[in-house]
This record gives structure tokens, C-alpha cells and sequence, in this order.
């Protein structure tokens, strides 16, 4: 499902940014608890992809672009590093269905 209008990648919203609030959970401190999160809206599926690029495939502000990294692995343990999302399985779970995709 997604999280924001043409959002297919669970960004949030910023306080000045268009948002859809949505029931999630999160994760802090080795625990989970349910909140509800502002989600970015975006125009279209093609600006969701842009903003998507333009902030975690490049270096921006204090991330390092994912595209330095030397496997998909180490790009799923970048992400997750790097604040992409607080789940602290996320890498695992990235890589886990990439394998069960293929790659």
C-alpha cells in the first residue's frame, strides 16, 4: 500500500510538505510501538522515484550515496545505517528478498 500520494517508498513528510498521516510502526530503542507518521505526497510515481535518487543514490547533505557501495548487500546495510528506515531488520529484510527475487 502506499504510504503517501505516488509515495512507494514510505518517505515522510517534512513540516512544510504536503502529507498523508497513516497508521505505522516504528521502531526506537530496540522496541516497536504502533504512531501515526506524516507520509510525503508526491505529483506523480516519477517524482516519488526523483526525490528517492536525488537523496539516497547521491551524496546528499550528510548521507552517503547507496551507489558507493561494492554489493546490493552493502547498500541495504548503507541504507539502514544511514537513518533510511528504524527498523532494525531492515537491511536483513532488504536482502532476504532480493535473494528471493534473484539478485
Amino acid at each position: 500500500a502506499l504510504s503517501g500520494s505516488n509515495n512507494f517508498f514510505g518517505i515522510k513528510a517534512g513540516a512544510n510538505e504536503s502529507g498523508t498521516s497513516k497508521r505505522t510502526w516504528e521502531e526506537s530503542g530496540g522496541k516497536a510501538y504502533n504512531t501515526t507518521a506524516r507520509f510525503r505526497d508526491f505529483e506523480s510515481p516519477q517524482a516519488s522515484v526523483d526525490h528517492l535518487v536525488s537523496r539516497w543514490h547521491q551524496d546528499y547533505q550528510g548521507y552517503s550515496g547507496v551507489n558507493n557501495s561494492g554489493s546490493a548487500s552493502d547498500a541495504a546495510h548503507s541504507l539502514r545505517a544511514q537513518g533510511y528506515a528504524t527498523d532494525s531488520k531492515y537491511a536483513t529484510k532488504l536482502i532476504d528478498i532480493m535473494k528471493r527475487n534473484g539478485y
